[in-house]
């Protein structure tokens, strides 16, 4: 199966991939008393795949979710990042 399907069928159970990552950043964030960013979710979750496979290394589920959550962590850092120059470039008119 691929990243994109993968994605796919868990929009399709838990809704759109951005906010849910964002909701999850937010409430670790409260319950950790630091800051979680998007980005960090994703390479957590993959983190916790890793963990699950040295348990039974043959459940493909957990490679499967780990490609998956590594995908989130690029698009949500490329989410991230856009809105940084955005930003910054409305910083830029702000100033002048």
């Amino acid at each position: 199966m691929t990243n994109v399907t993968i994605l796919e069928q868990r929009e399709k159970h838990y809704g759109p991939i951005g906010p849910n990552i964002e909701r999850i950043a937010a409430l670790w964030s409260a319950y950790l008393g630091t800051t979680i960013r998007p980005h960090d979710v994703g390479w957590m979750m993959t983190l916790v795949k890793c963990s699950r496979s040295r348990v039974d290394p043959n459940h493909l589920d957990n490679y499967e979710d780990a490609r998956g959550y590594v995908t989130i962590a690029e698009r949500m850092r490329n989410r991230e990042y856009m809105n940084e120059i955005e930003e910054r470039r409305k910083a830029s008119f702000d100033d002048m």
